[in-house]
């Protein structure tokens, strides 16, 4: 008789796509873990084909403070997927009120026979699926769709009852009669019912006034939910996830991912230079920018009003260009914006449309002052500059 050989398993492996996604994620939304995992524990499920065929993959509510990552976490699940921050359905609620008469049509299409009848409504299923085609590929088959619904709990009631249909079926009827399919969809619902509240007892721990913030603000959260929301319709959530309040230190790391994006942003003008930002100076910008009540908003003000808008008047006054490094650093309170010149060494041949071929990479490794350099692409010459 043969003996049975058993495998043991490990169900807490996953596998590769899943923790690259996850790392992705975790790189550019600060503190938000919980959000994070419930996001790629769903698509766990989609990829291996056992998320519900009913409904649709996941439909989260993040609620908490203002400025805190809730709508950034869908644009960067939209670029970590397909590769733009933009490739996802947005609906602005705050404009889908009892005022405006045309909310509905705005989504749903005008029935058949009604002016612009022939016009895409928004959560068409046309309009879900036209921006995931990447590099030619169908993607559909591979990647749920994105649907925002930001600041939910602005919107008419109506519109709460509509979607208490699609989380339930997974299905929505537009008004030429076409349906729309949801089932392949990821719906994060974003809301701030309770921010207020949230914000002033931040204000109040960090005086030292409270001493569990972040067990009161969710249950100051989740008090302010059950009040607007109807219980049919948070019952047909997945969860609702209360994202935390930013610390000093989140912001910190927010300000290395944002200077970053500068530095990208000044390497696709197509006159490139490097940044080199002193350790005093990035403290300097956290402090700021960092806001207990408003979040990451204030911190993105400070660096476009001390770091971008002074380099865009040096790029135009002309007093930068390109291949040099730009120091920015403080002195009596100000941020000081010094330049070296940098002879680069052409890395590539031949010429491309009459200019010099050359590698960012290899630009950067002449240069290992440089503080700042964007994330690689996984195309090795995403980032060469021509």
């Amino acid at each position: 008789m043969n003996e049975v050989q058993l495998e043991v398993l490990d169900p807490d492996l996953v596998g590769e796509k899943v923790q690259e996604l996850r790392e992705k994620l975790l790189s550019k939304i600060i503190g938000q873990d919980e959000a994070v995992d419930a996001i790629v524990a769903a698509l766990t499920l989609y990829w291996s084909g056992l998320s519900s065929k009913r409904r649709p993959a996941l439909v989260l509510l993040l609620a908490g403070a203002t400025g805190v990552g809730k709508t950034r976490i869908a644009q960067v699940l939209a670029e970590a997927l397909f590769g733009d921050e933009s490739n996802l359905t947005k609906i602005d609620c705050n404009v889908l009120t009892e005022d405006n008469q045309h909310y509905a049509a705005s989504i749903l299409g005008s029935p058949l026979g009604y002016a612009q009848a022939d016009r895409p409504a928004a959560l068409s299923q046309k309009s879900i699926n036209s921006w995931r085609k990447l590099k030619g590929e169908e993607k559909h088959n591979v990647y749920p769709a994105i649907i925002l619904w930001d600041e939910i709990e602005k919107a008419a009631d109506d519109i709460h009852n509509l979607l208490l249909g699609i989380l339930d079926t997974g299905k929505l009827t537009l008004g030429n009669n076409e349906v729309t399919d949801f089932t392949k969809s990821i719906i994060l619902l974003t809301s701030n019912v309770g921010s207020s509240d949230v914000a002033d007892l931040n204000e109040k721990g960090s005086l030292g006034f409270v001493s569990d913030i972040p067990k009161s603000s969710d249950k100051m959260v989740l008090s302010a939910a059950s009040k607007r929301f109807r219980p049919e319709f948070l019952n047909r959530l997945d969860g609702i996830i209360v994202f935390k309040s930013l610390t000093f230190e989140d912001a910190a790391k927010i300000l290395l991912i944002e200077l970053g994006d500068v530095q990208k942003r000044v390497i696709d003008s197509g006159e490139p230079f490097l940044i080199s930002i002193t350790d005093e100076a990035k403290k300097e910008l956290t402090e700021q920018g960092y806001s207990v009540r408003y979040g990451a908003r204030e911190l993105r003000r400070v660096i476009d009003r001390k770091i971008v808008q002074p380099v865009a008047r040096l790029i135009s006054s002309k007093q930068i260009a390109f291949g040099d490094t730009l120091f920015i650093g403080t002195s009596g309170g100000k941020f000081t914006f010094l330049r070296e010149k940098t002879k680069l060494k052409t890395t590539r041949e031949p010429v491309i449309e009459g200019r010099p071929y050359r590698s960012f990479d290899a630009w950067y490794d002449q240069l290992p002052t440089l503080s700042i350099k964007p994330e690689p692409e996984d195309d090795p010459n995403s980032h060469c500059i021509t």
